[in-house]
Formats: C-alpha cells, structure tokens, sequence
C-alpha cells in the first residue's frame, strides 16, 4: 500500500499541475507528513496480550462523553424511563456524534480497528456501552438526555454488524440533506434499549415485550404530519441491513404505516460499491433485471437472522401471519430498495436504453439531469413523469411541442441557464436553445415570419402564449401563422386575436385557426382583430371546420369588407354551416372588395342551396377587375339553378386569366353542366383551367355540352379537368378526348375520368389518344417524400462502445474523424475522459468541425471538476499515507508475520525448489494439486501458531483470507510455486477432486466439511485435490506468475474440464463446502464453479456442510414449519477484473444471471440434508418428486410420501427394494389399510411375506398370524388376474398348509385355459380342505380348462362340501364330462352346489352330468344349475333320471331354465 500510495500521490500531483497550468512538476517525492510514533511492542506476547498490557480493554474508567449522566447523577425519573413507552428512549443526533466521538479515542477502540479492520457495533456496544451503563439502570440515550423526555421524530434503522465511520457518515449525510437540525430526538436501538443485563435495569426480554420498534413507529411524533422525521436506514459495505430480521420487520412496518416516511442513506463506499457494480454489468451488455440485482434491490427476507432464536421466532410468526408472509415481504423490501438507490444509477439505465423515466424513483424524477436524459433517450412523453415542476416547464418548453429536441447536442446546462420567459418565446418560433439569445435578438428586429404550430394541443393557454409571444415584433410586417386543430376553442381565438389586432404595421398575413371549435365568438373575436389591420393587402384566412354558422361568417365578411387596400384574398369557410343568407352575406362583402384583383374562396360542405349559388353569383358579378379566381362551392345542394346562376356571375369577370372551379356534388344535371361550360366560354382572356364536376351524374346531354364546351376554349393552354363518377361510357370518354385534341395551344393536362363507365377498351383508347397529343409536354405524376430520422452519429457509437479515452487515443479519433485539431487542443493531455464527457464536449461544434471556442469552454468545465476531484483525492493520499507509515511501523515493529513460523513437515523450502516445480506453476493449472493428507497438514501446522490464537481470540474465528495473509503468502514467497506444488513437490497429478469453497469461511468449518466427504464417499486421503487458496500462486512478489496470469490460464474451467475429475476416469468430481460464516453463492467464482460442474458432463458435484451449518439450517426450517411457512419460505429459509470477466462469461450465456441463478438453486436444493425433505413431507407440503435424489432412496422418507400422497409416489422411489416392498403393502391400492402402519413394520418382514400378505389382502402387522389360519375367504372377482396372476394367487394359497375352509371368488378375471391349468395345479395341493366355494364363472376356460379344473378338484379326497361355479366358460359336452367325472369322485360329498349355466351343454352333456350325479349316493343336499343350455327333452330327461337316484336327498334346487329365458321346462323330478 505505501508503494501504491506513493505512485498515486506522484499522478495526482502531476495531473493536477498540468491542469492548473503549472510548467514545473512539484510533489513527485513522497510528501513529509508528520507521523505519529507508534510504541514498538513485544513479538512474544499475544496480541490481545499486547493491548491489555497497554489499555486495559475493559476499563470502565475510560473517558465519557461530557453530556453524560454518572451513576450518581441518575435519577428516579430516568430510571422509571426505561421499564416503559420505548419511544421515549431518545437521544438528539448530537447526542449520538458525542457518544461515536468519545469511543473512537481510547486505545480499546484503536486496538480493535487495527486486529478486524473495522469497528462494528457489536464492538460500541462490548467495550462502550455496557461499560458506561452498567449499573444506572438507564439506556445511553436516557443518560445522555437526563431528564428531558422527547419522543422519537426519527428512527434509526442499522444492522449491528456495520462499519461505525460508515453509519456515522450514513447519519450525518441523511441530517444534511433533509436538513434536520442537530438536536432532532432520534431512536437507536444500541444507544436505546438498555444493554447491560444486569438486572438493575430491565432485561432485553422485558424490553423488547414492549415491542420498541413497533412503539416508535406507531408514534405520532414520527409522522410527516407531526413535524416528524419518519424512518432512515442506514446501508454500509460491512453488512447486510436486509440479513438482520429486525432491520427488515422495522422497515416493513414503516412502510406500511400511514405518514411515516422512510428513507435509505448509504455510505460514499457503499454507492461507489453499487454504482461500479452497475457500470461494470452495463458495460457488458446486462438485462435491466440483471443490473438491479447487481445493485442489491432483491432480497430474500426468509433468510435474515436474529441473534436471539426467541425473538427470531416472534418475528418469523409475525411475518408468517400477514397476507403474503415472506413474498409479500420481499416485494416490499425490493421496492423500498429500489425507490432508494442513488440517483445516478437512474440516470446510467436511462442513458443506456434500459429504463423509461417512470421506472426511475421518486428523486430521480425529480433531478433535471435525470428527466433530460429521458426526454433524450425516450423523448418529450417522458415529462409526465417528472416531479420537478420547474424542471418539466423549462424542458417542455425547449421540446418546442415536439417528442425530441431538435439539437441532438443539447445538455441541461444549456436550458439551466435561459430565463423561463425567453425559453417559451424560444418555443414558440422554434428557434434552437443553445443560440436562443442571438436568434431572439434577430427575431425581435424581423420584418418577416412564418411560425408553424398546427397540431400541438396548445389550448387556450397556449394560443395565449403565442400571441404574447407574436405581440413583441413591433417589426413584422409580413407573418404566416398555422395554429390548425390545436384545440382552442372561443377563448383561444379571443387570445390569438389580441396578440393579432396589435400587429397594426403588418401589410401580410396568413393565418390558419382551422379545426379549432372557435364557434360565432370565437370568430367575431377573430373577425374584430382583423378588421384594424388597416394596411394588410395580402390575406389568407383558413377558418373551416370551426362551426361558425351565419352569424360567425357575417362578423368575418363585415371585417374583410374594412379592408380597403387590400388585393389578394384566400378566405377558407369550408365546413362551417353557411346557409343561403350566410352566402348572401359573404357576397355582398365581396362586392365592396373593387380593388381585389386576386380571390380564392372556399365555402364546400355549407348549406348554400340555389339562393346561395344566386347571392354567390351577384356577389363576383361585381368583381370585375378580378384576373385570378379559385372557387370551391362543392357539397353545397346548389342544383340545376344554383349552378347556372354561379355560371352567369363567373361569365362576366372577362378579365379572368386564371380559374380554378370546384362544383363536385352539386346536383347540377345536364342544365347546370351546360351552363358552367357556356359561361366558361366566354372567358376569352383565360389560360389556365381547373374545372371539377365530379359526381354530378351528368346524363348524355351534360356529358355533350361538357365536350362542346371545352372545345371553344382555343386559348387555354393548361387544363385541369375532373369528371368523377359521372356515368360516362366509351362514347362520352371519346367525346371528351376529341374536344381536348382541338385544344392546339394546350401544353399541361391533367384528366380524371375514375368512377366512371368506361370499359378497358374505353380507358385505352382515351390514353392513346391523349398520348399522341404531341404538343402536351407536362402531365402531373405524384411526388412523394420521405422523413429520415436521424440515430446516434458513427463517431459517437464507437466512442460508446471505446469507453475511456487517454489523450494519445483521443488524437487518434479526432484524427480519424476528421474532427479539427483546434478542437483537440482544448482538451487536457492526461486527461481520462468518460464517452459521455467527450460526447458532451465535441457535440457543441456544429459539424464536428469549427466552434473550437464552443468546445474550449466546454473542455474547461470539464478540466474544472476534474481539478475540483484531484484536489480532494490529494487530501485523501495525505491521510491514507499517514496511516500506512503508522501502521506499518507497527507491524514492522511487532513483527506480527515472522517468516520463520514453523512450515508443515513435508513442505519444500526455498532451497529445495527444482526447475520442474517452477515451470509446472506457470501452465496446466489441473495439475497444481495436494492431497487430502496434505491439507489437513498445512491446516494442521497454521492451527498450532501464536498468530491463528490471537486472531481467533479477536475475530472468534480464523477464515481463509487471514490463512492465505498470515501463512500461504509467507511460506510460498520467492518460491514461485504454490503451497500445493511446494507439498506435491515434484509428484505430478491431475486433480481427482476440485473443492470449490469460500474464502470467508470459518477454517475449522471448511476442515470438518472435507473430511466429512472425504469419508461419506471413502475417498482415500491420497486422492489428489485442487484448492484455490493453495493451489494459485499467492504472494505477487514477480518470482512465480501473477494471479493475473494464472487466472487467465482459465484454472477452473481447466480443472473441471479434466479428464481425471469424470467419474468414468475414477474421478470424485466436485464439491462445495458450507459453512456458517460465510454464503458460497455470494462469491461469483463459486457460482461459476458449481454452474460449469453441473453443466460438464460425467463431472458429480455435491455439496459438504458442517454440522453446525445442518444444525443451524434443520432448526431453520423446523422454525418455519411450526409457525405454517409456506414451501417456498421453507426452503428460502434453509438456504474485481476476476469480476468483471465472469460477469461477461455468464452474461454471454444463454439466459445469463436468471439461468444462473436456477442452475444454483436447482444445486443447493438437491444437496439439501434428507432430513429437510422428510419434514416437509410429513408436513404435507412436499411430494416425493420434489425431493432430492438422495431422500427418494430413502426408505423413510419414501414411505412417508407414500402415508401422505398415496402409493403414486412410488414412481419417484429411486431404491428397488424399498420401493417393492411398498409396493406390496400397499396390497395393490394406493392407502395403507393400517393408518398406524410404520416403517419399521416393513422393514423386519421378508419380502416373500409382503408378497403372501398382498397377494391375500392381508394388513402388515397380521401377517405372523397368517399360516396359522384355517379358514379363508378371498373375493377377487373382475381384477383382471389372468393366468399369470391366477398362478401367483395359487403358489400363495398352497402355503397355507392349515387351512380347512376355502372360498375363493375368481370370477370375470379371464383365466382362459392356461389360468384352468394353474387353478388345478393349486387346487391338487390343499389336501387338507373339507368345504370348498371356487367361483370361476366367465373365465373362457373352454373344454380344456375345465378338464384341468376337474383334475384338480378329484383329488380332493377330504371334501365334504363343495360349491363349484363354472357358468359362462364354453366347456360344451366334453368339458362337463370331465366336470362331472370329477365330482364322482369325490366319495365324502355330502353338499354340493354345481352351475354350468350357459356351457353349450347338449344332449350329452347334461347326460354325463346326470351320470355323475347320480353316483354320489352319500348326498344330502344339491343344487345344479343348468339354465341357458340346449338339453331339450331328451337331456331333460337324462337329468330327471339320474337325479332321481339320490334316494338319501333332503334339499334340491334345480334350475333347468332355456337359453331364451321365456320357456320353462315342467318339472317331472
């Protein structure tokens, strides 16, 4: 650090001399800065030995600030303060600077900052605030404020873990900006709550049961409308206020609270932090997604903690009661963070086209850079979103009414600057801001201006503004105005007639107040301004489309007819409701026009009818000294008379040259068209012609008279001749064509002949003929133009993409541009310019060339801050240095990292390095390894050293990054090699295992997580492994390669694409530790690791965690679920150039960050313990297919899914004899029939067991007592058995050697003749059995299959009563045979039911049937069912006769039923 202060120093100072146009350099050598002597201490001591032999730590006589009460000034008051209203627990902000300054000055605070670095809360509150309270009972806050009780007006949210300077910086900065004065009472909790637990005070419990932070967000005194200061959060690089579950219920709460305003206020390291993480993902092509959480906006509030578990259990309940519980939370959370991050931030995703205005928070809409830099970007729409009054006015009113500036160079600087007032004049004559002073001056001594303003919007306070605006040229005397469809309405037009009734001088005017609604009013007030232009000769007046109506048109042609000097006239009235008096009126107007030698007059769409065409006429009768006349009259109902009467007063203007006449859609019929021809005729002076009669339906003589009429205009020498949908056929087309050929002179044609009834052959004869009119050189062909919009310029898009720019790359672009040389003078020659900066300097020179003096005062503002920034940094290196040389000194003198520290046994020493190890730490990363054994021995030999003890008895823990300080970099410097190639020696192996790890885990934790592995997987402790902190080369001393070098070898990327990592190599693969101290994920070299192992085929990944990490997370999610968590919380719950190239590599992936992110998720949930996945199983929120790999091979688990979801689960078992013997006590279903069914049950049985006791429906834990039973009964009717299932059935049965008593329902399972054989086959072995039911009815045993039944069934010797159902099987003659052949032998019968209903028995079956019945002498009781076969009379017969036999027979039931079930046989037994 000395080193690199001292060459910052020496750039700063020479930067800083050039721009302040120092010739001489001065400062280069390191500045003498008086230093502090620091005592030298003694290397044998400890170094917390060391400061209690100097501070004695715990002093509790140490200095207080000077406002604080002493025990003996305590009183009752204060004391009683403290048991309750938590929101009287105040201090004011100065009260807290004192305390924060007094525990910065003992040595107790300076030894801590020396050992960790920082100085937390956690710290204040061991050596300061117990300290000083312990024993008055009262908080700090209260022995600061004494007696004066105030409740809180602002509360102070912070995390215990931050940097003290940082939340010292964070307060003060939120008190400046908001402007709170220093005596503000404020609550903070550390300073609040009383901390001691002494039991003079009360205890925190019994303090937080008052439920503080809720109390004093509740407090009115807090709220905005009170005169309170609401909430601030304070944000620091040291930790997460979000990992903190106080800090997010006490932001969640104060969110919700109506008038409590909550802000963040972060420190300058922490925005500088946030802001280059943005920049550095902007740069590399980031989604806006990607950027926010690169900023820090998501959260995931199920994972923040409390130190105590009974208040993390409150707030967990708590929030898990509310709506949404943890998502509802986390949303909150993310809008408050994102509505708090800086401004600048805002404006870089707004330059960069990720994000529109209303995106951006509430300050940033407000800030002018912020809201130009959108308008820029997005255009002018953007302004709704800004919240800065003055700041939408001004960029309004340089937007000019369009969406985007019309200088692409503008910068806010520009509009800051320009009085509001000629800002909006500058809008209203276009004129361009950044010349607006000169072009105003020119404005203002103008004699001329045309101003187009249509279709802005403008409204009555804008028209007023124009004609304020238009009111200040005294000069003009020429002005076109175009205010067309700009919403006016009867005051606009009242406000632009002011501003145009003060243009007396003007001799010009064209006005356009079309589509406005002026109404009558609005046209008087109109009217009224134009009449005093006394000296106007020239007039163009549009007023259509603005409802005028008579009385409107009448005050307009009473004001024109005032205007005695003037000559030319336009006057548009289309569409304004002029009716035949409103025609009458505007003619006799016309008429005292004598000196008008020019009139164009537009009245289409009105309501003249044939009296207005008559008033028309009398009214130009008068014109006579008119030479150009247009005249539209269309749409107007004229008629027949009405264009004869038009036609008449035309005839009479022979001085015309020039007409142009609109009759379309008139009625006028072949009258009115022959008169408007005629009176054409008479126009001898004529030569140019526009004469539209469209839609008219002239009929054959219109059509006539139209071509005659043409004729006789020899004159005419351009014509422009519209007939539109006016029936003409061929022959009127031709006459058409042939009246325009006589016209000799003619040399410009114009003809529309569309919508006409001209066929193909028509329209072609017409178009050759006209095209042989050799004389005609010009016919009208359409023009059409097109807008090109203007994208960012080539120069700047390359700037953009070149990034920061030294002054030699910066004359080469201005080279390359051709951009003038004067220009590159102007900027600084070290200077490092940003694109943006550069952007903003060149882009003032119009053209990239020339205005050099424009771009010179644009680089010496730039030069200005820059030089404002170095002088601060150089105050900046003045106190780092002097810190660097203090604490150097101290180290130097304690001798703290002794390079002769005792070095593992087996470790290479610097005179025992070859060639080989050298060279071997410069390639093949892969091959930079140790084993297991090695490990454990540098653990080992770090673990037994003063150096690890001290920092364990300061830190409570030893991590990676003070190993890697205290003893990687000092064993291996000027080695060259690392520690792993310095105990590998010269063995060289490929990585078999790479453990990817965190460099701020807890040593211990990271050692017993290894292992772990190392004998979950028995993995030998030779196997070769790859660790980051051992395997790179660590010291940066130029004799072995930099990390810089190594890295760029890819060294993960190389070990996970090894070979020996695969697992069809023998390879381990990976695994990622976990440990307490530190989260895995939020490094992005683990996150890459474990994303590239995933996606590297044949590459196993797992994940090791300490018990204590287990522990801590199974207690987690056992928390979560006792108070009803969802599974996502449940789960939530339980789980720089490095830099920017990963941040590359992943953005260039296919879903970048959000594909990241699952490919880690979907990782730290498979490596989840079983025992999570079991919990939440039994909870019912989980099924098994959800669950980790491990946990569906997990007999408990499996079986617990199975409980809760049913058998389905059995699918996702990945264990085969866990899963059958599920599988077989489920007895086919999907519930257990035993509800108190445990595994255990199952586990003891033997699966030939499970298999008997599904296969005869029997519960788990009966089956013990099976074998012994003697009795059976078994209904498995339409299950589907078949022959396969039917012999199972049967090698079960045949176990059962007990039993006596069988009934066995088989019917419907389509046993077939293979199923009869397997039913024999069982039968033939139950020798013992003495009462039979078989029911194998609907079975298609065929003849076949009850042959194979009866077989079994005769040897049954022991049988006394049988009940046998063959019904339905097609056993036919042959297959009853056997049936009843069986059946006679079985000599101990007494009782005997046989059905053989629906058999195709015959003649000769029911005869052996009969036979064999009636050998059973011994019988009591039968029944026999023969119904549904084909005996007829003669088998009848044979039945009745062997039935009659049975001498001894007691009961009978026969049915002999036919097939047809209508007829039945008499009964002749």
């Amino acid at each position: 650090m000395k080193g690199h202060l001292k060459r910052s120093w020496a750039k700063t100072i020479q930067e800083l001399a050039e721009i302040e146009g120092v010739n001489q350099q001065e400062g280069i050598e390191t500045p003498e800065i008086p230093v502090q002597e620091s005592p030298v201490r003694d290397p044998s001591q400890s170094g917390q030995q060391q400061v209690r032999a100097g501070a004695d730590l715990e002093d509790h006589s140490m200095a207080r600030p000077a406002h604080m009460a002493s025990g003996d000034e305590v009183t009752a008051l204060m004391k009683a303060r403290q048991w309750e209203k938590p929101e009287q627990w105040t201090m004011t902000v100065q009260h807290w600077v004192d305390i924060d300054g007094a525990c910065t000055e003992p040595p107790q605070y300076k030894s801590v900052m020396e050992q960790k670095k920082t100085v937390n809360m956690h710290d204040v509150c061991r050596l300061f605030v117990k300290p000083w309270s312990e024993g008055t009972g009262c908080s700090l806050a209260v022995l600061m404020s004494r007696e004066v009780v105030c409740n809180a007006q602002l509360m102070v949210s912070h995390c215990w873990g931050e940097d003290v300077s940082e939340t010292k910086e964070s307060l003060l900065q939120h008190a400046v900006r908001h402007e709170l004065p220093m005596t503000v009472p404020i609550w903070f909790c550390v300073f609040s709550n009383y901390q001691p637990e002494d039991g003079v005070g009360p205890k925190l419990e019994h303090q937080l049961a008052l439920e503080p932070f809720a109390s004093v967000i509740r407090n009115p005194s807090l709220k905005a409308a009170n005169g309170g200061h609401g909430m601030v959060a304070l944000h620091t690089t040291t930790d997460d206020l979000y990992s903190r579950l106080w800090c997010v219920h006490e932001v969640e709460r104060a969110i919700v609270e109506e008038d409590v305003e909550i802000k963040a206020s972060m420190s300058q390291k922490y925005i500088d932090l946030m802001v280059g993480r943005v920049e550095q993902f902007l740069g590399l092509g980031a989604t806006l997604n990607d950027c926010f959480r690169a900023a820090g906006v998501q959260v995931q509030t199920a994972k923040a903690r409390c130190s105590s578990k009974d208040d993390e259990e409150k707030l967990v309940k708590l929030i898990l009661q509310q709506g949404k519980g943890f998502d509802g939370l986390d949303k909150v959370v993310e809008n408050f963070r994102r509505e708090q991050l800086p401004d600048i931030i805002f404006e870089k995703l707004i330059r960069k086209g990720l994000l529109t205005l209303d995106g951006a928070s509430t300050s940033a809409r407000a800030d002018a850079a912020i809201v130009f830099a959108a308008c820029q970007i997005w255009g002018g729409g953007q302004l709704e979103h800004a919240t800065n009054p003055e700041v939408r006015e001004r960029i309004r009113w340089a937007l000019r009414g369009g969406d985007m500036f019309c200088d692409d160079k503008l910068r806010w600087q520009d509009l800051e600057v320009i009085d509001l007032e000629d800002l909006k004049l500058g809008q209203i004559f276009r004129l361009g801001v950044r010349t607006l002073a000169e072009d105003i001056t020119q404005l203002r001594q103008s004699t001329k201006l045309s101003l187009d303003l249509g279709h802005n919007g403008l409204g009555f306070e804008g028209s007023k503004a124009v004609s304020e605006g238009i009111a200040q040229l005294k000069l003009i005397t020429d002005l076109s105005l175009d205010l067309t469809n700009n919403k006016l309405g009867a005051d606009g037009g009242q406000a632009v007639s002011k501003g145009i009734a003060q243009l007396k001088q003007i001799t010009k005017l064209s006005l356009d107040l079309s589509v406005n609604c002026l109404g009558y009013k609005g046209g008087q007030a109109v009217s009224k301004a134009i009449a005093q232009l006394k000296q106007i000769t020239d007039l163009s007046l549009d007023l259509r489309h603005n409802g005028l109506g008579d009385e409107g048109s009448q005050a307009v042609f009473e004001a024109i007819a005032q205007l005695k000097q003037i000559t030319d006239l336009n006057l548009n009235l289309a569409f304004n409701d002029l009716s035949a008096d409103g025609g009458k009126t505007l003619f006799e107007a016309m008429a005292q026009l004598k000196q008008i030698t020019t009139l164009s007059l537009n009245s289409r769409d009105n309501k003249l009818g044939a009296d207005g065409g008559k008033a028309v006429s009398e009214g130009i009768a008068q014109l006579k000294q008119i030479t150009k006349l247009s005249l539209d009259l269309s749409v107007n109902r004229l008629g027949d008379k009405g264009g004869q009467a038009v036609s008449e007063g035309i005839a009479q203007l022979k001085q015309i040259t020039k007409l142009s006449l609109t009759l379309r859609d008139n009625d006028l019929d072949d009258k009115g068209g022959q008169a408007v021809f005629e009176a054409i005729a008479q126009l001898k002076q004529i030569t140019d012609l526009s004469l539209d009669l469209s839609y008219n339906k002239l009929s054959a003589e219109g059509r006539k008279a139209v071509s005659e009429g043409i004729a006789q205009l020899k004159q005419i020498t351009k014509l422009s001749l519209t007939l539109r949908d006016n029936d003409l056929d061929d022959k009127g087309g031709q006459a058409v064509f042939e009246a325009i050929a006589q016209l000799k002179q003619i040399t410009d044609l114009s003809l529309d002949l569309s919508y006409n009834k001209l066929s193909a052959e028509g329209r072609k004869a017409v178009s050759e003929g006209i095209a042989q009119l050799k004389h005609i050189t010009n016919l009208p062909r359409p023009q059409i133009r097109f807008r090109i919009l203007r994208g960012p310029e080539p120069w700047e898009e390359q700037l953009l993409r070149a990034g920061p720019l030294t002054s030699q790359q910066l004359s080469l672009f201005l080279d390359k541009w051709g951009i003038s040389k004067d220009v590159e003078q102007t900027f600084c020659r070290e200077l490092r310019f940003a694109p943006e900066e550069i952007i903003r300097c060149l882009s003032s020179i119009s053209g990239l060339s020339g205005s050099p003096v424009r771009a010179a005062r644009a680089a010496r503002d730039a030069r200005s801050r820059r030089g404002e920034e170095l002088r601060q940094m150089k105050g900046h290196l003045k106190r780092s240095w002097a810190k660097t040389i203090q604490e150097l000194a101290e180290i130097e003198g304690a001798n703290l990292e002794d390079l002769s520290m005792a070095r593992p046994a087996h470790m290479a020493s610097g005179d025992e390095m070859t060639a080989l190890m050298k060279a071997r730490q410069w390639e093949k990363p892969e091959q930079w390894t140790i084993t297991v054994q090695h490990w454990v021995d540098i653990v080992g030999a770090c673990t037994e050293t003063p150096q690890y003890k001290s920092v364990m008895e300061q830190k409570k823990t030893v991590n990676m990054h003070d190993v890697c300080r205290l003893f990687v970099k000092p064993w291996s410097e000027g080695t060259g090699c690392s520690l792993a190639v310095l105990m590998s020696r010269e063995v060289v192996c490929n990585a078999q295992l790479m453990v990817s790890h965190c460099w701020s885990e807890d040593v211990s934790e990271t050692k017993e997580s290894l292992l772990q592995h190392a004998v979950r997987h028995e993995l030998p402790m030779t196997v070769p492994i790859w660790f980051c902190v051992f395997s790179n080369y660590q010291p940066e001393d130029g004799v072995g390669p930099k990390l810089e070098h190594q890295l760029a070898l890819e060294p993960f990327a190389s070990v996970i694409r090894n070979p020996s990592l695969k697992a069809a190599n023998g390879g381990h693969g990976m695994v990622a530790l976990h440990t307490t101290t530190d989260d895995l994920y939020s490094r992005l070299w683990c996150v890459h690791e474990v994303e590239r192992a995933i996606v590297e085929e044949d590459v196993e990944i797992k994940a090791s965690m300490s018990q204590k990490y287990i522990d801590l997370m199974v207690g987690r999610v056992e928390q979560f679920l006792g108070l009803g968590a969802t599974l996502n919380d449940c789960f939530r719950a339980a789980g720089k150039d490095d830099e920017e190239k990963l941040v590359k590599l992943i953005l260039q992936q296919a879903n970048g960050f959000d594909g990241l992110d699952k490919v880690v998720e979907d990782f730290r949930r498979e490596q989840l313990p079983d025992i999570i996945f079991e919990t939440l199983i039994r909870k019912g929120l989980l099924t098994l297919d959800g669950a980790s790999t491990s946990a569906r091979a997990d007999a408990a688990i499996v079986f617990a899914a199975c409980q809760m979801h049913g058998g389905g689960q059995l699918e996702h078992a990945t264990n085969p004899e866990v899963r059958e013997r599920i599988r077989l006590a489920l007895r086919g279903g999907d519930r257990f029939c035993d509800d108190k069914l445990r595994w255990q049950d199952l586990e003891v049985i033997d699966l030939e067991d499970l298999k008997l006791g599904q296969i005869l429906r029997l519960g788990v834990r009966t089956l013990p007592e099976m074998r012994q039973i003697t009795k059976l009964s078994l209904a498995w009717a339409g299950e589907g058995l078949g022959a396969k299932g039917c012999k199972t059935l049967f090698e079960a049965l045949a176990q059962l050697k007990q039993i006596t008593n069988l009934s066995l329902n088989l019917g419907r399972n389509g046993l077939g003749d293979e199923g009869g054989k397997a039913v024999s086959e069982g039968i033939a072995q139950l020798k013992q059995i003495t009462d039979l039911s078989l029911d194998l009815s609907y079975n298609s045993l065929g003849d076949e299959g009850g042959e194979a039944v009866s077989e079994g069934i005769a040897q049954l010797k022991q049988i006394t009563t049988l009940s046998l159902d063959l019904g339905y099987n097609g056993l036919g003659d042959e297959g009853s045979k056997a049936v009843s052949e069986a059946i006679a032998q079985l000599e101990q019968i007494t009782k005997l039911s046989l059905n053989l209903e629906g058999n195709n028995l015959g003649f000769e079956g029911s005869k052996a049937a009969s036979e064999g019945i009636a050998q059973l002498k011994q019988i009591t009781d039968l029944s026999l069912t023969l119904e549904g076969n084909d005996l007829g009379f003669e088998g009848s017969k044979a039945v009745s006769e062997g039935i009659a036999q049975l001498k001894q027979i007691t009961k009978l039931s026969l049915n002999l039923r036919e097939r047809s079930w209508r007829r039945w046989w008499p009964s002749r037994v």
